[in-house]
């Protein structure tokens, strides 16, 4: 079964400020990723908008990210968290 984004809507991390959560799948298990506004901002262009705008704009390239750096790396302390280089094939 291959990796995708979970059913359950990205959201702002209230323990992280600027932070973005969402959760891909590997079979049938959540995988919990994060994801900074800077990041965010780094990899897709001239600042603007909240982490959840530049989310919903480059929703695939992020959770493509995601999936590579979980592949890599696994899921570090439970939770895939990426940088502006993960989000850049």
């Amino acid at each position: 079964m291959p990796m995708r984004l979970s059913g359950e809507e990205p959201r702002l991390d209230e323990g992280a400020a600027g932070c973005l959560t969402f959760t891909i799948t590997d079979g049938h298990i959540l995988v919990p990723c994060r994801v900074g506004h800077a990041a965010l901002q780094d990899a897709f262009g001239p600042p603007g908008g909240n982490a959840m705008t530049i989310f919903r704009a480059h929703r695939d390239a992020v959770v493509d990210g995601a999936i590579r750096r979980y592949e890599r790396s696994g899921a570090e302390g439970g939770v895939v968290t990426l940088t502006a280089a993960d989000l850049t094939p």
